[in-house]
């Protein structure tokens, strides 16, 4: 009996490496330039407006809650400030409909220097039916102090079925 579930369990395995597609890296640059041209938009029109052009029709931001991202930003007409981000690490999936990234931002009062908050941020992007990336889930979390630096853009490995995946 443990041999035969043994074997039933080997071969479920092996068929799901055989189904499993491998990460996209070209999807997974594709989705960094769509975030860095979010970033640029939140700098140029106010976070608001970006947010509302960006999400999904039915993506979730946290305020601090679930909330529909697209109706919580389009109700946003007072933003403390001008939020930046940059992503470090992009990902897609090998069917190139959902990927993920994550990186720092930081929220400044107009032009000044200095940061009002910096934090860390994950956005998972989901391509719709019209080829179009939208956000899906958007999540952030403030951090004490800024990062030392600001590291480069890293796509993540692009086989994820070889155990190279983090």
């Amino acid at each position: 009996m443990t041999q035969k579930l043994f074997l039933a369990g080997a071969i479920c395995a092996i068929s799901l490496k055989a189904l499993a597609q491998p990460a996209d890296p070209s999807a997974a640059r594709e989705i960094a330039k769509i975030d860095g041209e979010y970033s640029s938009l939140s700098v140029a029109k106010g976070m608001p407006a970006a947010s509302v052009e960006y999400f999904a029709e039915h993506g979730v931001a946290f305020a601090p809650g679930p909330v529909e991202g697209k109706k919580y930003w389009a109700g946003r007409t007072n933003f403390p400030g001008t939020l930046i981000w940059q992503p470090i690490f992009a990902f897609a999936a090998g069917a190139a409909d959902l990927g993920y990234t994550t990186g720092i931002w930081e929220l400044k009062k107009g032009n000044e220097p200095l940061s009002l908050a910096f934090g860390h941020y994950v956005t998972v992007w989901a391509r719709q039916r019209n080829g179009q990336w939208k956000i899906a889930l958007d999540v952030g979390t403030e951090n004490p102090q800024p990062p030392e630096s600001s590291p480069s853009l890293q796509v993540l490995p692009p086989d994820v079925t070889a155990g190279t995946q983090p």
